[in-house]
């Protein structure tokens, strides 16, 4: 049963390390958008927004 766990922990792992980056950035993509969150007119990085 060990070496099966291990092999799914495993999988799992390099399953996200791959994936997480691309998920964030995307959210961060919809944020911006919206102007949610951060990007609202009240967050920190409105005006990094803005300029752009």
């Amino acid at each position: 049963m060990v070496s099966m766990a291990t092999a799914q922990c495993a999988t799992a792992s390099i399953i996200t390390l791959f994936l997480c980056p691309f998920i964030t950035a995307a959210f961060d993509k919809w944020m911006q958008k919206r102007q949610k969150g951060i990007y609202s007119p009240e967050g920190w990085a409105y005006d990094k927004v803005k300029a752009n």
